[in-house]
């Protein structure tokens, strides 16, 4: 289950309308880039590529904003806690980690099963 916010809510429905604002725009200035082929100005082809341009931007805050979002909601609903917990300290009764190479030994290990490292005493 997905719970969110109002807020949260609001913040999808914006980043899909900007995406969305921003992929007409880039819609539309390649239309004016292939369109203007027979414009002998060439007016029409730097208004098309700032569209194109701003187009793009607001695509990548519009995504942005969605996945932001959708990360948040995520983590309020209990996602990402096992990486979180892996990160964190060993649990009681285990053995060791290697300053060098990361892993966990064997709780009366002096050396490092994986590569060899003395690893340090506890008293």
């Amino acid at each position: 289950m997905n719970k969110r916010t109002p807020g949260q809510t609001l913040l999808l429905v914006v980043g899909i309308i900007v995406f969305l604002g921003g992929l007409a725009c880039v819609v539309a200035g390649f239309g004016g880039f292939v369109g203007s082929s027979d414009d002998p100005a060439g007016d029409s082809g730097s208004s098309s590529l700032m569209l194109f341009a701003a187009g793009g931007f607001s695509m990548v805050v519009g995504f942005g904003i969605v996945a932001f979002t959708r990360a948040a909601i995520l983590t309020g609903n209990g996602a990402y806690t096992r990486v979180t917990i892996e990160q964190g300290t060993a649990p009681r009764g285990a053995g060791p980690f290697c300053s060098q190479c990361g892993s966990r030994n064997d709780a009366e290990a002096r050396f490092c099963d994986a590569c060899g490292q003395r690893l340090p005493t506890t008293t």
